[in-house]
């Protein structure tokens, strides 16, 4: 038989050794419902985009907790921005939450209340829950939207667990924490904001004590060691990210460590304020602004509220804003209170051309009332403290960004636009050779001017001057009246004059004789000046006819009675030299007739293509028929080329055109080309 003390030794032997087997039991199973086990994608994935409902907002009091079995904790989620109707009354009202238990089962959550959750640990592993809130009326008549699904809020519960095991990352909770070049201040009021691409990439620094393997997973999947030994370059997606650490033993026990990292895609917009649509350049105003950021510190009843603008009794307090450094200066985008996610634009004056680098973005806040965390403390509003004091932080990470401005470039752009449509504004050949080489001249006149043009309105003055300048440029048409009008007037004058002078059949033959002349070189006369010359000779002229007429003339030289008889009774002429050079006249302003018509069938495209003879004109008239039918205006056009819409396949169309001039507002036509035929193809 055994002793005592023997039989005490062995008690104690099997006690030992159950007790290890208890604790071997329990890592085990954590390890089974919590480790590192095969990666399946955990949470709800939002997408890329930002969201309209972004606003819509969802905090706990915390995202990890450690317990032991039968352990209980109350989960408080909140709404954020608060439903409340009277921010002075604070009348607070809650949704009705969702929880689910995504992972695991070794936790239950009895949420009667439905606000103030109960959750307790039944057995040792991991369990992920996931919170949603539904929409709802205000019982003051307002409406309330549901959570978001991009912030949908994730609590991980880790019961058991190998307690010897440690394990550290690079998240700390403020300045004073850091003991590490690496470690980074990330709270569960920051969040990290990202533009490009679907994922934001976290350096998460990482290792544990007590283990012989380490598993880093974020959203469920594994994230492999980086090349930088304890580094993990974390995935983060569009959404709060649950970032998982299992250490395991080399018993095969293991402890977990859980994050929720926050990180929102956001866009952010430059607009061009001083002209908006249009590119930046130098003098410009350039607004920017945020689309997807929230307050990093709600306004929440009794506990936090942000601060307004305000310097009132020398206390100077800044509302709630994004701030960014851009070579040096500070830019900052206030809101007014509680509204952040609306208004943050800041403006930024464009000096120079160049490259504008927005870099440290961060929201800074500053709240009346509790410090930071209070929230995490207290399930219900209390009583308003109206000797809060003014606290403040920078909260957040904002993606750095930037905008180049180049020189000159919108208004480089308006100048050639402008000079452009000045050598369009008048077709050269509308113009006699002198006229043309005035209007050259104009253009390049207005081209100096546009260049010397500072802004757009100087550009569009300096344009709107060039052109007025063209318009008293006279046409071939406008010359071709005038000129004409010259011609009869001074043909007209010179027959009054020959007219009034007698109606003696010898000096009045003398007269139409100087009249003829006068009219032959005033129908070659290119200018007014030259015709008023010729006028003024031709006048004289017929002075000393009729002055040379008067003197007596010897009686032999007289002619017989008989003779001058005849002579008084000879036949008028049956037109007068103004009559037959007003009628020349007349023909000179009527256009030729169109030459050289040829006419192309474009092979498979039913069109036809038409070419013909340029003439000195205000434009041309083409018509077409189909076999005999009549004809019927098909374009009217300047140039003297033409591609026709298309006609249907395998018909004969027959083609004429004429040119005209625009003569006192109204068209003069020549005659009608040789017409031509042409099947389509």
């Amino acid at each position: 038989m055994r002793s005592i003390k023997e039989t005490k030794k062995l008690l104690l032997a099997l006690l030992l050794a159950l007790t290890a087997t208890l604790c071997l039991m329990s890592a085990e199973a954590f390890a089974e419902n919590g480790g590192a086990g095969e990666d399946k994608y955990l949470g709800v994935n939002a997408g890329t985009e930002v969201p309209k409902s972004f606003t819509n907002d969802l905090w706990t009091q915390y995202d990890y907790k450690e317990m032991d079995v039968n352990d209980t904790a109350k989960l408080n989620p909140r709404r954020v921005e608060e439903a409340i109707t009277n921010p002075i009354g604070n009348d607070v009202e809650m949704p009705h939450f969702n929880y689910e238990i995504i992972k695991g089962d070794s936790v239950t959550i009895d949420d009667s209340d439905n606000a103030h959750a109960v959750v307790k640990a039944v057995k040792n592993g991991v369990s992920v829950v996931k919170i949603t809130y539904d929409a709802f009326k205000h019982t003051a008549g307002k409406d309330f939207e549901a959570v978001d699904p991009v912030n949908t809020a994730y609590v991980v519960y880790g019961v058991g667990g190998n307690k010897s095991i440690t394990i550290k990352d690079n998240i700390v909770y403020k300045d004073s924490d850091k003991t590490d070049e690496d470690d980074v201040v990330l709270r569960s009021y920051d969040t990290i904001y990202y533009t490009e691409g679907g994922t934001k990439e976290f350096d998460l620094k990482a290792s544990a004590t007590g283990a012989d393997k380490f598993t880093v997973k974020c959203n469920g999947m594994t994230v492999k060691e980086s090349a930088k030994p304890g580094h993990y370059m974390l995935p983060l997606e569009n959404r709060s990210n649950i970032v998982e650490m299992t250490a395991t033993a080399a018993d095969g026990t293991s402890r977990s460590r859980y994050r929720v990292i926050d990180a929102r895609k956001i866009k952010i917009n430059i607009e061009n304020k001083t002209a908006p649509n249009e590119p930046l350049e130098k003098g410009d105003v350039a607004t920017v602004s945020f689309t997807g950021i929230t307050m990093p510190v709600y306004k929440l009843a009794t506990i936090y509220n942000p601060v307004f603008q305000s310097n009132f009794g020398g206390f100077a307090t800044e509302s709630t804003h994004v701030h960014y450094d851009c070579n040096g200066t500070v830019y900052k985008g206030f809101c007014k209170q509680w509204d952040l996610a609306t208004k943050n634009s800041f403006d930024v004056k464009i000096d120079d051309a160049g490259k504008y680098s927005f870099t440290k973005g961060r929201i800074k806040s500053e709240w009346w009332g509790s410090p930071l965390g209070a929230d995490k403390l207290t399930d219900n509003p209390g009583e308003p403290n109206l000797n809060a004091p003014v606290l403040k932080d920078d909260f957040s990470f904002m993606p750095d960004f930037s905008f180049e401005v180049k020189e000159g470039s919108r208004l480089d752009a308006v100048k050639e636009a402008a000079k452009t449509e000045l050598y369009a504004y008048k077709d050269p050949t509308d113009y006699r050779p002198s006229e043309r080489e005035t209007l050259k001249a104009l253009i390049e006149e207005g081209k100096a001017a546009i260049d010397k043009a500072t802004d757009k309105e100087g550009v569009a003055s300096a344009l709107a001057e060039a052109k007025k300048k063209m318009d008293a440029v006279e046409t071939y048409e406008q010359y071709v009246v005038r000129i004409t009008a010259a011609r009869n007037s001074a043909i007209k004058e010179l027959e009054d004059a020959a007219a009034a002078a007698g109606k003696d059949a010898e000096l009045k033959k003398k007269l139409d004789a100087i009249v003829s002349a006068a009219v032959d070189q005033i129908k070659k006369a290119d200018e007014v000046e030259d015709i008023k010359s010729i006028v003024e000779k031709a006048k004289k002229d017929i002075k000393g006819a009729v002055e040379a007429a008067a003197k007596p003339v010897p009686e032999k030289n007289k002619p017989s009675a008989q003779r001058s008889a005849q002579t008084d009774n000879t036949p008028a002429k049956a037109t007068t030299p103004f009559e037959k050079n007003a009628k020349k006249e007349t023909l000179k302003i009527i256009p030729a007739k169109v030459a050289s018509l040829k006419i192309k069938s474009v092979k498979k495209t039913h069109r036809f293509k038409l070419k013909w003879k340029k003439l000195s004109v205000k434009g041309y008239q083409i018509q077409y028929r189909q076999k005999k039918g009549s004809y019927r205006t098909l374009k009217n056009l300047r140039g003297n080329r033409f591609t026709t819409r298309r006609f249907s396949a395998k018909r004969k169309y027959t083609f004429k055109v004429r040119a005209y001039r625009v003569v006192n507002g109204k068209k003069v036509y020549g005659a009608w080309s040789k017409a031509k035929t042409v099947r389509c193809r």
